[in-house]
């Protein structure tokens, strides 16, 4: 056995080596010459998996071989999967992801490592969305065989096109394309890699034969990785499913990773002399956000500006994303400012946490009259308690308080957003699936807790079994729209007239950055908010229910309170104040011509032409 320096022993010197490059690189010399050194170095290996990397496993690059060093990127992933071992939980990981991060390399090279190296009698099995990229997947695992020295390799059985197994570890590897739906069937699989999992065309029949295959316990490993490609598909539903489940803290058996374009070292270029001023001279608002909020360098923007030019920003969005909703980028274009959105979603993901109130029951009245305890599932989740003094107002948008069910597995929601009459933010939010006269009387109980806000129920539809709810109910500060009538109206019409208002108004609040949203529910869906090429403003994606509530709330806002929000919100006070009162008149003038056109039989042919 080779002496050890003074001081040093075999049970710290693993760690010794992680930190020292030049220890690092001696005890692998070692573990070639020393036969006792060796075997130590076998069951350290055995243990490690990024031990065996960095010091046995090579990589090809475009400078040469390299041994697998982990990058920023892999070292995130390579955290969580301790992490996740260290909980006695199965891994199963969605990594979502800039391009050339090391996440298929990570993965490959812990399969070969489980398969090879660590473990007997396990298979893995590696699934790609094409030809070319098995073929590359599995020549890296050739890489990592050929590189081993003689004493960590193990005996090759079978080394075919898409098959390595190891006849000493009775432990093999098979690989894919993901058109192979039966995948996995037939087998126990202990490890399974999903390559590009966002471009499978049969991601679904796939993944279930993959799933089917590997029993889902502690110690069995489960990576599906990609980058992003549009807002639709297999990969897109379970990552946005998955994300909401875990902002809302829930605990779930899958875990979603985002690693940015800003976490890999290579994209970045030198700078010349002088250049660095020019750069910073001449930045557009989304690279004055980069370098704001997250910290994004002057080299990192001169790499990105060359790899932008000539070239399409969006595809850049989809390829290298900053924050995870780039990634899922369509073909329209956004109707609320992304800039400040991503701005807000930072705040809310480096600020506190909401205070979560589950909500088990609620008190409504029958028609009787008799007051009656009803079992509801929700989360009011607060951002801010009420202040004495301060007024509110409370939008809420109803649904029909269906739960998901086979036919409709994500139904919409009822939700009601809470928000400071004088500077618009978010303070609370109400979201469940409601009978319309209990989110009625939830809507009571949250109007009083906050200083009897003003409460501005959607009047279309089943909002009118809300509003009478509310009545019945006797709450005190109801909104009351003007009609052609004369006679005051509880609650806020949606119509052609309002609703492209109602969202203009919110618009131009994110716009100027005011009236700040701090749930992620509802800045997900103004993340998907879009206008496409014909004009029409639509929701790329899920639900509008959140847009719509805080949408009522910010127009009434502006009605109740419009001097001091025209005044001191911008420098368009008084045209503000003017496009309000051409609001109020063109919402009487549009609600006469619809009673008109309903008389004489053209309503419904003039409405359907405007939809279509």
């Amino acid at each position: 056995m080779i002496a050890l320096p003074k001081g040093f022993s075999l049970d710290d010197l693993a760690q010794r080596e992680a930190m020292d490059p030049e220890l690092d690189k001696l005890t692998r010399e070692w573990a070639l010459q020393d036969a006792d050194f060796r075997a130590w170095e076998v069951e350290q290996c055995k243990k490690d998996y990024a031990r065996l990397a960095r010091r046995w496993l090579t990589i090809r690059t475009p400078g040469g071989p390299m041994l697998l060093k982990f990058k920023p990127a892999q070292k995130r992933l390579h955290e969580l999967v301790k992490s996740l071992v260290a909980g006695e939980k199965p891994v199963q990981v969605r990594i979502l992801k800039a391009r050339q991060e090391g996440i298929s390399t990570y993965s490959q090279g812990l399969q070969f490592w489980m398969c090879a190296v660590a473990r007997t009698h396990i298979s893995g099995m590696t699934v790609a969305h094409d030809v070319e990229s098995v073929q590359t997947l599995l020549g890296m695992s050739r890489q990592f065989l050929q590189a081993l020295p003689d004493f960590l390799r193990p005996q090759v059985k079978y080394d075919t096109k898409n098959h390595l197994e190891f006849g000493d570890r009775q432990s093999d590897m098979k690989l894919a394309t993901e058109k192979n739906s039966r995948a996995g069937r037939s087998r126990t699989l202990v490890f399974t890699h999903g390559s590009e999992v966002a471009y499978w065309e049969h991601a679904g029949k796939t993944t279930t034969s993959l799933n089917e295959a590997m029993p889902m316990i502690p110690g069995t490993f489960k990576f599906e990785e990609t980058t992003g490609n549009g807002p639709s598909g297999y990969f897109y539903e379970r990552w946005k499913d998955t994300q909401t489940r875990m902002d809302r803290g829930e605990e779930m058996p899958w875990v979603n990773l985002f690693i940015p374009w800003t976490e890999e070292p290579t994209y970045r270029m030198a700078l010349f002399e002088g250049e660095e001023d020019d750069i910073l001279g001449s930045l557009d608002r989304e690279e004055e956000m980069l370098i704001n909020v997250h910290a994004v360098t002057v080299e990192q923007l001169k790499w990105r500006r060359r790899k932008i030019a000539g070239g399409d920003v969006e595809l850049f969005h989809q390829e290298y994303p900053t924050h995870w909703e780039e990634a899922f980028i369509s073909t329209g274009r956004a109707y609320f400012d992304r800039l400040v959105l991503v701005g807000w979603r930072k705040a809310i993901e480096d600020g506190p946490k909401p205070l979560p109130m589950p909500l088990k029951t609620a008190v409504s009245r029958t028609r009787l009259g008799v007051e009656q305890t009803v079992p509801i599932e929700s989360t009011l989740s607060v951002f801010e308690l009420p202040q004495p003094g301060v007024k509110y107002v409370v939008g809420a948008d109803i649904s029909e308080g269906i739960s998901p069910n086979a036919k409709n597995t994500d139904p919409d929601w009822s939700v009601a957003d809470v928000g400071r009459m004088d500077t618009g933010d978010q303070v609370a939010e109400l979201r469940g699936r409601f009978d319309p006269d209990v989110f009625g009387a939830l809507l009571d109980a949250l109007g009083r807790m906050y200083n009897e806000a003003t409460l501005v129920p959607e009047a279309h539809g089943l909002g009118v079994s809300v509003i009478n709810a509310l009545l019945k109910l006797g709450y005190p500060n109801l909104y009351y729209r003007a009609s052609m009538a004369g006679e005051p109206q509880p609650g806020w019409e949606t119509n052609l007239a309002t609703k492209p208002q109602m969202l203009a108004t919110s618009k131009a609040w994110v716009r100027d950055k005011i009236g700040t949203i701090l749930s992620l529910a509802c800045l997900n869906e103004h993340m998907a908010v879009e206008i496409k090429a014909n004009g029409k403003v639509v929701v790329a994606e899920g639900h509008d229910d959140c847009v719509v509530a805080r949408g009522m709330r910010l127009a009434v806002t502006e009605l109740v309170a419009p001097v001091t929000l025209a005044v001191e919100r911008s420098q368009q006070g008084a045209d503000m104040m003017e496009r309000l009162r051409r609001f109020n008149k063109k919402c009487l003038a549009e609600n006469q011509r619809e009673t008109r056109m309903e008389r004489d039989g053209s309503y419904a042919d003039e409405v359907l032409g405007r939809v279509s």
